[in-house]
């Protein structure tokens, strides 16, 4: 693929994402988009390390901890001791952080089926294909790199 068209692909992505994040600080929940990700992260990967949230965001861990401290102060998620070891602290959602995804999920929702009202019902899942065939070539990279 040509640098240009590959710098093209990556300026779009990137106004795309930050054009969400704005419309993310224009809504009536006060948590930010690095919080909302955060606490997606932590229910799907299911009671994960700090250093496994580290990695996810490519951060360092005193700053994973940073943003786990702000999220365990605000009631939506808790730290529990590993069972095989103690040393080990996980991550668990609550009932009160699954709400706020719930509230976000439904905010993301809405404006992104507004956004991709602009694409017909063949460019739609196109749009799905060309994103699952991108999906499957990046798991394939990182399988061969491990």
């Amino acid at each position: 693929m040509e640098k240009d068209k590959i710098k093209q692909i990556i300026a779009l992505i990137f106004t795309i994402n930050q054009l969400t994040h704005e419309r993310l600080r224009d809504r009536e929940f006060k948590q930010s988009p690095l919080q909302i990700v955060t606490l997606k992260f932590i229910e799907l990967k299911r009671d994960p390390t700090m250093k496994d949230l580290a990695e996810f965001l490519f951060i360092t861990p005193p700053s994973a901890t940073s943003i786990a401290n702000n999220l365990a102060r605000c009631g939506m998620i808790e730290r529990v001791a590993d069972k095989a070891d103690r040393r080990i602290l996980r991550l668990k959602i609550t009932d009160k952080g699954r709400g706020i995804l719930k509230e976000a999920d439904k905010f993301v929702m809405k404006n992104i089926g507004e956004n991709f009202k602009v694409l017909n019902a063949k460019e739609q899942s196109q749009l799905i294909s060309i994103i699952e065939k991108i999906l499957k070539n990046i798991v394939k990279l990182n399988s061969i790199k491990k």
